[in-house]
């Protein structure tokens, strides 16, 4: 499976983000990070060239955070070859199920984070080790 991946910068934006949300939603529950942060893109062909899958990326957002009853969702928003795909990357997960998050709550706490724009990321192809483990290879880098 073809995935995005974030840069450093990007990455440790997310990365506060979901330590702050954990802070936030453990006097409410049990929650844990979700990692790594990527992105699975199942409209690119795995055989494709990752280049060429890479120039066909015209835009990438960050849009909103989504809770349901397991988790927190990401939305993703791509812009790949004249089509937009909205994608969930899983963010927070819940092993006992706090309180929602109130959306006053949520405004006040997020309004600065998103959306976010995405602009040097990386694509590969991610590999199952085992169950437990994921490995990418053969990623390229690219800038919008």
């Amino acid at each position: 499976m073809t995935v995005l991946i974030f840069h450093d910068s990007q990455k440790l934006k997310l990365i506060k983000l979901q330590k702050t949300l954990i802070q936030l939603l453990n006097k409410k529950g049990i929650t844990y990070a979700h990692k790594p942060l990527f992105v699975e893109l199942p409209f690119i062909n795995d055989e494709e060239n990752l280049k060429q899958s890479a120039g066909k990326i015209k835009n990438i957002q960050l849009e909103h955070l989504e809770q349901d009853e397991r988790m927190i969702f990401c939305n993703v928003k791509i812009e790949y070859e004249n089509a937009t795909h909205s994608l969930k990357m899983p963010f927070i997960h819940f092993l006992s199920q706090p309180a929602q998050l109130q959306d006053k709550e949520a405004a006040i706490l997020f309004h600065k984070d998103f959306p976010q724009k995405v602009s040097v990321f990386r694509l590969g192809k991610k590999i199952d080790l085992n169950k437990n483990a994921q490995a990418i290879e053969n990623s390229i880098w690219k800038k919008l």
